[in-house]
């Protein structure tokens, strides 16, 4: 059972959500889980959908008192509103899997710095009916006691030991672990600039991190207006230290122009240089690509290469623990 549902009820009138405390309950729960390693999900077009049991659903909102029906209705009510984007091949696979949308992070609770004050009657002091009045305050003090933080030791806190969080924001804001990790050097700085860098404990660290990074822009990958040569300039940055014959054929793979004019990269619905740099290099690491010649007696010595290229790749792929291998016979 979840034990806290957070509900942003300002959240929710400021986005003019149109979802009940229900549905609110729902998102909750489900951003909450997303972020557990364990959680079974499916990787497609880059976008990450993960699988929730309509069971479980019921079991850890005990207090909504759902059934089945009522909770693939909500969930169908909540992907139409563009909260939830539902896998296409759910129903083959037969199980409910669904990415969260960015409407459904911007419902996601954060505490308020602008809390309310001067509301209720001012607290009478200890008697005989509260003798615990000093007791509750001291201890509230206490709580409220600060602690500086050395500048080194809240970026390496927060970059190694808030995973689930931090894995979360990076969902959230569709950020890299390396810009994640530089948003953590700009808020550390920051606070460090400001003075404002002592915080109750390493919770609160992260807490007020998490309400930072909401607040700032993020850094956002505007590949589908990169140039040839802007793209060349970032195969060149993230792959600097790989072989040039390889960043070349990268290149020239995917800077191909299509029908509308666009280069073959910014046809992706997402792009991580980085990312797409590795794939395809381990691909090229794993294929064996021989031109036959065209003439049937210079097949033979052909052949020959073709055996001896793939016994070295055989031996290169055991050395590096793979077992697979393309190969592409052109003729």
């Amino acid at each position: 059972m979840k034990y806290n549902i957070n509900i942003n009820q300002r959240a929710i009138m400021e986005n003019s959500a149109n979802i009940d405390i229900v549905d609110a309950a729902i998102l909750d729960f489900m951003v909450s889980f997303s972020a557990s390693p364990k959680i079974d999900k499916i990787i497609e077009s880059n976008t990450v959908f993960f699988w929730f049991s309509h069971d479980a659903i019921i079991s850890q909102l005990p207090m909504l008192k759902l059934k089945k029906d009522s909770v693939y209705k909500r969930l169908i009510k909540l992907c139409e509103k563009g909260f939830l984007i539902k896998f296409p091949a759910s129903q083959k696979l037969n199980r409910s899997y669904y990415a969260i949308s960015e409407k459904s992070f911007a419902l996601s609770f954060e505490p308020s710095e602008n809390i309310p004050k001067g509301y209720g009657n001012k607290s009478e002091g200890p008697s005989e009916n509260n003798p615990n009045d000093n007791n509750i305050s001291n201890n509230l003090n206490k709580i409220n006691t600060t602690t500086y933080y050395e500048p080194e030791k809240a970026k390496i806190y927060l970059k190694n030991n808030q995973q689930v969080q931090m894995d979360r924001l990076m969902m959230q804001h569709k950020l890299s672990k390396d810009q994640l990790d530089s948003k953590i050097d700009e808020f550390v700085n920051y606070a460090e600039s400001v003075n404002k860098n002592k915080w109750i404990d390493n919770s609160d660290l992260a807490r007020h991190f998490e309400s930072w990074l909401s607040k700032r822009p993020i850094v956002i990958n505007n590949y589908k207006n990169w140039t040839e040569k802007e793209f060349c300039e970032e195969v060149e940055k993230v792959g600097g230290k790989n072989r040039k014959e390889y960043l070349r054929k990268f290149i020239d793979v995917f800077k191909q122009t299509g029908e509308n004019g666009k280069m073959r990269f910014q046809n992706r619905t997402a792009w991580d240089t980085a990312t797409e740099l590795k794939l395809f290099i381990q691909k090229e690491l794993n294929s064996v690509h021989i031109d036959f010649p065209a003439r049937q007696k210079d097949k033979v010595s052909a052949r020959t290469i073709l055996a001896q290229r793939l016994a070295e790749n055989t031996k290169r792929n055991k050395e590096n623990g793979n077992t697979t291998i393309d190969i592409e016979i052109v003729e």
